[in-house]
């Protein structure tokens, strides 16, 4: 479940729900990245995917996932 939380701690609002078999999950202000071994997945708010990235087998399988500005670390 996705929610916004407005500057005013008072007001959190859903914005989505969806499911998945993913464990490891990051977000930043546009997208949630949800992380299955060989592919991270880059998500609406509702969970659509907007994008999928392919790991090879010589970048090895994911771990852990990370956000921080412009970069993504699988």
């Amino acid at each position: 479940m996705t929610h916004e939380v407005q500057k005013e701690i008072t007001h959190i609002m859903k914005v989505g729900e969806f499911s998945t078999d993913e464990i490891h999950v990051a977000s930043d202000d546009n997208s949630i990245y949800t992380m299955q071994n060989e592919r991270i997945n880059v998500r609406s708010f509702q969970g659509t995917i907007k994008h999928s990235l392919y790991l090879s087998e010589a970048d090895g399988i994911g771990t852990s996932i990370n956000v921080s500005g412009s970069f993504l670390v699988g």
